[in-house]
């Protein structure tokens, strides 16, 4: 497509931001957000703030973040995909995804994560570039007297540990290991429990995030 430009969102975006996106809202409102986009990625923030722009007009945004814990870096969320009404079924959501799922590899993220209304264009968005339901919530969302299901979508978008199997032989130490007299190494009883709950532990964590 032709005149079309994936950027991060600037602070002069408002006003393409307020009449094609975020209608509803208040100029000054807008302009506050945008500046704020823009105040976060200069210094250096997990969230990045993308615009598509149409023939010189936004008229999409994309939001991404990185998870900031140590452990969980490698995962990212998208938190909000949307375009101007005026500009759907033209692939732009489908063009700002794409975009944003290189970018994460850059970044490192392993996985990506995000959720949408049950139904909608989103769902069938995410469903057609490869991402696989993990959950589903009933009755999450409620506007307008209206409730709404809610969809859990993850996507494995680099391989998340490629040298696994040598990272975790560094990690044994003769500290943690009985060896016989034959020097055949054998984990202790006491270690092994210790193992499974820290496995335990790791999953609790990952399917709470």
């Amino acid at each position: 497509m032709e005149n079309l430009v994936f950027r991060k969102i600037k602070k002069e975006d408002y006003i393409d931001i307020k009449n094609n996106i975020y209608t509803d809202m208040d100029l000054e409102e807008v302009k506050n957000i945008c500046i704020d986009f823009e105040n976060q990625m200069e210094q250096g923030s997990n969230w990045y703030y993308f615009c598509v722009e149409l023939d010189g007009k936004v008229e999409g945004i994309i939001i991404l973040e990185q998870d900031e814990r140590e452990s969980m870096q490698h995962l990212g969320n998208i938190y909000t995909i949307v375009v101007s009404a005026e500009k759907r079924q033209q692939h732009l959501a489908q063009y700002m995804l794409e975009n944003v799922d290189k970018i994460a590899k850059d970044l490192g993220i392993k996985i990506l994560k995000c959720e949408c209304i049950k139904d909608t264009p989103a769902d069938n968005l995410f469903k057609n570039n490869d991402f696989k339901v993990y959950g589903e919530l009933n009755n999450a969302l409620i506007e307008d007297g209206s409730c709404y299901d809610l969809v859990l979508y993850a996507k494995t978008i680099d391989e998340i540990l490629p040298n696994a199997k040598e990272k975790s032989d560094e990690l044994i130490d003769d500290d943690y290991l009985d060896t016989d007299e034959n020097e055949e190494i054998i984990l202790s009883d006491e270690n092994n429990n210790e193992s499974e709950n820290n496995t335990e532990d790791l999953i609790d964590k990952i399917s709470n995030a």
